[in-house]
């Protein structure tokens, strides 16, 4: 689910990042946190090197059931 990173995110240590999987999920039609903030915290966790995905489904600001179904499989997708 997306959140918004503070203004200044700088990590000391980036070595690991490349073991971790995340997944962004933000609602195209958000008002609330906006698509950008997503774009924004996608490219600076990849600019870390972390194996992150996003989803943009077809919703405003909430979690529906269908977000719950997404968050599901791809986290079936990462341990496999």
């Amino acid at each position: 689910h997306n959140g918004r990173l503070p203004v200044v995110f700088n990590p000391v240590n980036s070595d690991s990042f490349s073991k971790l999987h995340g997944l962004i999920l933000n609602g195209k039609y958000d008002k609330v946190l906006p698509p950008k903030y997503a774009k924004s915290i996608v490219n600076k966790f990849k600019n870390l090197g972390v194996n992150i995905d996003s989803i943009s489904p077809e919703i405003g600001h909430g979690m529906p059931k269908e977000s719950w179904r997404m968050i599901q499989e791809w986290i079936n997708s990462i341990i496999r």
